[in-house]
């Protein structure tokens, strides 16, 4: 019976009092929670690139499933400097960027090529090649954009040929209608002779890194509908800042063969533009000047030293995808 007591009193003695259990479940306080030593999600990414030497460093990150897409370009982007030397790591670079490709990242491989053109030698004087490039995309949005204005004229003029009864008026109809399929003829010359210039543009890209993402860009047909052009062709009262959705479609009339690539962005040419303004009625399709030209607003120069509007063109026109993407 005493032995049996001794072993009652023993457990009895190591078994915790009601008081201290409770004090050992008590949750730690705001003071104990905010001295925790918890990383930052940025200090975490930071951690995982600090050593890296080279582009193929980052890619058991980049194809990890534990990291999210915005996780994934703030790793790219606070990765070391040492890794964006294009003289010793394009082929590296390009390695990732098929990787990246094939997984589906696309999106990734442009930031990673953008960080290559922000640490990369900049221009010491002014350099003309990638504003000639946006350029050339103005001309052609133009082009198409004024050849479906004359494309509804002539196809009011058609409609209405057959309500004409006094001769003097067929002669004047005749006269406007042939004025203005020659119009469509000119405007068709000039985009050819503008795709030719064009390409030569394109494949004199001085960039390494600018043209590796220019052509990732221009393999998606909906390039163009990147935040920062669509921003930028609402600023400047263009479709993108209406529900008509027209930069969204083919700039065609119902009834005319498309030749030309016609989807854009808005020009001083967009039918829509101009009647939403209420200009529709000033005939100025004789005019050849191209007032986008005049007003466009940038300068390429070291990027951290660009205007808003400068760079906001720059990534929409080789270091952005469409929104979707």
């Amino acid at each position: 019976m005493s032995a049996k007591l001794n072993i009652l009193q023993k457990d009895k003695a190591t078994e915790p009092q009601a008081g201290e259990m409770q004090s050992s479940e008590e949750l730690p306080t705001y003071q104990e929670i905010a001295k925790s030593p918890e990383k930052s999600s940025e200090k975490d990414l930071l951690y995982k690139t600090k050593n890296a030497q080279k582009p193929e460093d980052l890619l058991v990150h980049l194809l990890s499933t534990e990291l999210n897409i915005d996780d994934k370009k703030t790793l790219i982007r606070n990765a070391p400097s040492r890794i964006y030397d294009s003289d010793h790591h394009r082929q590296n670079a390009e390695k990732v960027e098929a990787q990246l490709k094939d997984a589906g990242y696309s999106q990734l491989a442009i930031v990673l090529y953008w960080c290559f053109f922000w640490h990369g030698v900049q221009p010491r004087g002014p350099e003309s090649w990638i504003k000639e490039l946006i350029e050339n995309d103005i001309e052609r949005r133009w082009i198409a954009q004024r050849r479906a204005r004359i494309q509804e004229k002539v196809q009011t003029l058609e409609t209405s040929s057959d309500l004409l009864l006094s001769s003097e008026g067929e002669a004047e109809h005749a006269s406007q209608l042939e004025l203005y399929k020659g119009l469509l003829q000119d405007l068709n010359r000039s985009h050819w002779a503008l795709s030719r210039k064009s390409w030569n543009k394109r494949e004199s890209i001085k960039s390494w890194s600018f043209s590796r993402a220019y052509n990732i860009q221009r393999s998606y047909p909906d390039w163009y509908l990147s935040t920062s052009l669509s921003d930028d062709c609402a600023g400047r009262g263009g479709c993108c800042g209406r529900s008509c959705g027209c930069c969204e479609r083919p700039r065609t009339v119902d009834g005319f063969e498309d030749h030309i690539g016609t989807r854009g962005h808005c020009t001083t040419a967009c039918s829509c533009c101009m009647k939403a303004h209420g200009v529709e009625d000033l005939d100025d399709l004789l005019v050849e000047e191209i007032p986008d030209l005049e007003e466009l607003c940038f300068e390429y120069k070291k990027p951290s030293c660009m205007t808003h509007q400068s760079l906001r063109l720059l990534m929409g026109y080789a270091f952005n995808l469409p929104k979707a993407e």
